[in-house]
């Protein structure tokens, strides 16, 4: 169980989608968040916004693939409240196109913020947690960390790797009283899809009638940390995936394979 009454809750990402409108809902439950993310003029945004409804912010502009600023990131975060509660790692970038079309370069950077920045985020904060006595690290991965998608191979790659950093960090931890959740988004309504890099597609973002908004998604992020979850799958299609993965990975080749040979042809 995670109270949000007082505690401070760092969220990288929070410019935008499910990092920002997470933050304003720790907010409204009476938390002290702290919003990080590279956009300066949007994160100091968000703190008048939720300052202005009473809540309780302090914006921090920081890129978390940079050793510096993720200290800078906790040292403000103490220097304002005296302690850090829970991690939130959301930030991070999607990055589609056939395998041997993605430069090295491109493959990097999405490792680099997608699981690198969280794994030293983690490093950072989770001393400053463990004097709490105990709190929460809350990890947003994807559907693909369950079951990876063709043409988007190395994005797939950095959730995998994440959920299963998130996996041991659970056992690991335990004992100490901090909490791991692994969310697993499926399509939801944010500025995720036009952010993607795309490199000679412009495939996979699906029918518009199979995003949630991301006012219902964060609602179910919010019951999950409330309740002390270790795993949220957020959408109904993501469900399904990762069922059908469990029960027949090769009826999901045979579904996926046939839908990147149309991807493929329209391509052309």
């Amino acid at each position: 169980m995670f109270p949000f009454q007082d505690k401070v809750i760092v969220i990288t990402g929070a410019s935008s989608g499910i990092g920002a409108e997470l933050a304003r809902a720790c907010a409204r439950r009476g938390a002290r968040v702290v919003p990080a993310a590279r956009s300066r003029e949007r994160i100091e945004k968000l703190q008048r916004e939720i300052t202005d409804a009473g809540g309780q912010a302090l914006a921090v502009t920081a890129d978390v693939t940079r050793h510096g600023d993720i200290q800078r990131l906790a040292d403000q975060a103490l220097e304002k409240w005296g302690r850090v509660d829970a991690l939130v790692n959301n930030a991070g970038f999607g990055l589609w196109g056939s395998f041997e079309t993605l430069p090295m370069e491109e493959i990097r950077k999405n490792f680099e913020t997608n699981l690198f920045a969280a794994v030293a985020c983690c490093q950072a904060f989770i001393p400053h947690i463990r004097k709490q006595g105990g709190g929460l690290i809350v990890n947003v991965e994807s559907v693909v960390g369950l079951r990876a998608m063709p043409l988007a191979s190395c994005y797939s790659a950095t959730k995998h790797a994440l959920h299963a950093f998130s996996e041991a960090m659970r056992v690991e931890y335990a004992k100490e009283n901090i909490q791991v959740l692994s969310v697993c988004p499926g399509l939801i309504r944010t500025e995720f899809h036009e952010n993607r890099v795309l490199v000679g597609t412009d495939e996979g973002t699906g029918p518009k009638w199979l995003y949630m908004p991301v006012e219902r998604c964060v609602a179910k992020i919010i019951g999950a940390m409330e309740r002390g979850s270790s795993r949220l799958v957020v959408t109904g299609h993501a469900k399904l995936i990762a069922a059908l993965q469990r029960l027949s990975p090769a009826f999901v080749d045979w579904v996926l394979a046939s839908n990147y040979l149309k991807a493929v042809e329209r391509m052309k």
